[in-house]
């Protein structure tokens, strides 16, 4: 128990004759016998000094706007604490400021315990990491394993650098922040950045709040023509929408709804209401929130950070670099958290994609042109041979996919492409018979789409099936896309960037990650900086990893491998007890075992994802014990905390899915071994890794991994990098294994409750 007395005030009245203190200074108490706490007002700010008596040297403990008392005296000692080990050892005068050096460890150690912040100093090197990026370098990585609090180290890093540091030149730019995860948006503006704003707040570096704004495609807003549009076109259709509308009518979103991300609505209602189009000609716009929101955005107000999503990020930049103006404000820093899913917005930015409805839901919407009988006619002619050859492109290119693919490799032949240029040629027409702005913006659009297809040599090409609906789609991204985000992202002037997230590298470091994303070859070495954060979590104890040697080598077609892993998945599920998540990379795959293994695991409440349904992960959690058979969005950024999931299962190691893009990087590398090395493997690790991690979200979670592939067993060829890429993981070889360290870490209710027959 530290000591606090208050017997020590002659002492200090003599100090200011030995010029060591301030002589204006306020004696308030005596830490621990040594310590003599005084403070001193400068302009607004108490400053707090801790001055010791056996050398009549001082440290600055802190700053604060209103003067302690008594009773938060105690407050103040992890700061007093904090100031003799760092900052001891110094003479202080009066006004004397912290060396921006210094924010960083203050924030960290001083002020946010104050509000209950548990800081780890793993956490607070990797703020002074990412600060030093932001101010010295022009693009920094830094991956941080799970509860490293990676958040709060950027927030911090990032004020310091554009507050704090007086070498800082664009203090009138708000800080950028882009996720992928819209809870991760609304996280960092309703509770990170308030809970550094009070901190800073309560110390009296600011005295405002810290201004935040949130940033996302239109999309996801509310359109009050569109919205009446809709209800009206309900209303006509009669009694067979009356439940739609009345559950419109008590949302009332006309007076509530703006945001509609906070709306319970089904996604196809959201279609048909969000914003959409331009809105400079349209008739609500002096009723529109979302008019107001974009003037509230875009007027000279001064935000210290704009939060937005990597899509809205790519697509400002590239406008900002084409056009000089972007959609988001002005910025000189970027944070980009959950980077591993940038390579998947630019694909989705910078590409395109026509479904075979594109064209007759356009068609179907400017079906009406001219005045006269005959232009009528011949406009009727112009959208019919249109219509057939869109019917025809899908019906010859459908044609390469074979029943149970989901996509495949295409080659744009030159009468596929003859017929897309003459549809883009009939669009043109169509477009002229169209007065209404909105109508030739449509087509506009849909042009804009369609010619990448036009250029195959510039684009990759390849079609896609929803096995849900049926539905076909011609994609395709550029060839060129490393020096599209070089060009619109990292080569721009005056802009420093951070790349964030838990699974950017792989076994051998972030090399592949800065390859893909086109940082390594156009920016210099020394431009760059890298940082690796482990977790801070018990993975020796809480963990173990199994590496199955029962399972042959991966065939789908194969009964006797289908068979084993089967009969592993029973072992494992009966040895946790349950609460387990069974992770394939093909749907088929999921729905060949799900079929063999339901009749044997009748204890247990099974969960079978499919490719349109969205609720099975939310059915697993709200399960006291089950076991989920899983693809597509459990590999990665869904948290399952506590016992709910209590095993992770992967089925086969989730090598990159053969496609137009993977056969188009084989042709960059002179040989397959050194495709397979440089690229399929590193793409297979980081996937892995992210699968693996849904494991342990909390540092009270326990649990294991299963693989159940033979390339990672004893004598795989792959076994090193796995063990490396999972090295945090204690090995166990066998399922009994599993059984006894689940025994050890669960609770008796774990054990009593998921308890099954063998």
């Amino acid at each position: 128990m530290f000591e606090i007395q208050k017997n020590d005030f002659m002492s200090f009245r003599m100090m200011p004759d030995r010029m060591k203190a301030d002589p204006s200074g306020i004696y308030d108490f005596t830490f621990e016998g040594r310590y003599i706490i005084y403070h001193y007002r400068h302009q607004v700010m108490n400053h707090y000094i801790a001055l010791d008596k056996t050398t009549g040297l001082g440290s600055s403990v802190m700053m604060t706007r209103e003067r302690m008392d008594d009773h938060n005296y105690p407050m103040m000692i992890p700061a007093i604490l904090y100031a003799i080990k760092y900052t001891g050892d110094r003479r202080m005068n009066m006004g004397e400021q912290i060396q921006r050096g210094n924010w960083i460890d203050m924030i960290f150690h001083c002020l946010l315990p104050q509000i209950g912040f548990s800081v780890r100093e793993d956490q607070v090197r990797m703020a002074n990491v990412m600060y030093n990026g932001l101010v010295g370098k022009k693009v920094t990585l830094c991956e941080a394993g799970v509860g490293t609090g990676k958040t709060m180290a950027y927030l911090t890093a990032a004020f310091v650098a554009s507050r704090m540091d007086g070498t800082y030149r664009y203090a009138a730019n708000p800080i950028t922040i882009s996720t992928s995860s819209i809870d991760l948006q609304r996280e960092i503006m309703d509770k990170e950045i308030p809970r550094l704003s009070q901190v800073l707040q309560n110390a009296g570096i600011l005295d405002r709040p810290l201004r935040a704004i949130l940033r996302k495609g239109k999309e996801h807003y509310f359109c009050l023509r569109r919205y009446h549009d809709y209800v009206n076109g309900l209303m006509d259709a009669g009694e067979r929408y009356s439940d739609t509308l009345c559950m419109l009518d008590m949302l009332n979103l006309p007076v509530r709804g703006f945001d509609l991300d906070t709306v319970q609505l089904p996604s196809y209602v959201k279609a048909k209401i969000c914003a959409s189009g331009s809105c400079r000609q349209c008739g609500y716009r002096n009723q529109c929130r979302y008019a107001q929101f974009l003037k509230q955005a875009s007027a000279n107000r001064k935000f210290d950070f704009q939060i937005t999503n990597h899509n809205l990020l790519l697509t400002s930049q590239r406008l900002k670099n084409s056009t000089g103006h972007g959609v988001l404000l002005d910025s000189n820093y970027y944070i980009i958290d959950e980077a591993h899913q940038l390579l998947e917005a630019a694909n989705s930015v910078y590409g395109a994609e026509i479904t075979q409805d594109t064209i007759p839901d356009l068609l179907d919407s400017v079906k009406y042109a001219g005045k006269d009988k005959h232009t009528r006619e011949q406009y009727r002619q112009l959208l019919a041979r249109t219509l057939e050859k869109n019917a025809d492109i899908f019906r010859n290119i459908g044609l390469c996919l074979d029943d149970g693919e989901d996509r495949c490799t295409i080659e744009l032949n030159e009468q596929t492409i003859k017929d897309i240029s003459g549809i883009l040629e009939n669009l043109r027409k169509i477009e002229g018979f169209q007065t209404d702005s909105r109508k030739k913006r449509g087509c506009k659009m849909v042009k804009e789409q369609l010619s990448t297809f036009t250029h195959p040599g510039d684009y990759l090409c390849w079609m896609e099936v929803d096995r849900g609906n049926g539905m076909l789609s011609l994609c395709g991204v550029p060839t060129a896309m490393r020096g599209n985000l070089n060009r619109n992202l990292w080569s721009m002037p005056n802009t420093h960037w951070v790349l964030t997230s838990g699974t950017m590298k792989d076994d051998t470091g972030f090399r592949y990650f800065k390859h893909e994303l086109g940082i390594s070859g156009n920016i210099p070495e020394g431009a760059t900086l890298e940082h690796s954060n482990g977790s801070p979590f018990d993975y020796k104890n809480h963990t173990r990893l199994y590496i199955s040697e029962n399972v042959p080598f991966p065939d789908m077609d194969d009964p006797e491998y289908i068979q084993a892993v089967c009969d592993e998945i029973v072992k494992l599920v009966h040895a946790t007890r349950g609460h387990t998540a069974i992770l394939f990379t093909s749907y088929r795959m999921l729905r060949m075992v799900y079929e063999k293994v339901k009749k044997r695991l009748l204890d247990y409440r099974l969960i079978q994802m499919t490719r349109s349904d969205k609720t099975a992960i939310g059915q697993f959690k709200r399960e006291k014990n089950s076991v989920l058979f899983a693809s597509g969005s459990m590999w990665e950024g869904v948290d399952c905390a506590g016992d709910v999931l209590s095993s992770v299962i992967i089925v086969r190691l989730p090598f990159p899915l053969r496609s137009q893009l993977m056969e188009y990087k084989k042709t960059q590398y002179d040989t397959v071994r050194e495709f397979v090395q440089e690229c399929a493997i590193p793409q297979m690790i980081i996937k892995l890794r992210q699968g693996a991690g849904r494991l342990i979200r909390t540092e009270n979670d326990t649990g294991v991994i299963a693989i159940l592939d033979s390339r990672a067993a004893k004598n795989g060829p792959y076994r090193e990098r796995v063990l490396t890429a999972l090295s945090q993981y204690p090995l166990t070889p066998s399922i009994y294994g599993v059984e006894q360290f689940i025994s050890a870490v669960k609770g008796t209710e774990y054990l009593e409750g998921g308890r099954a027959s063998a």
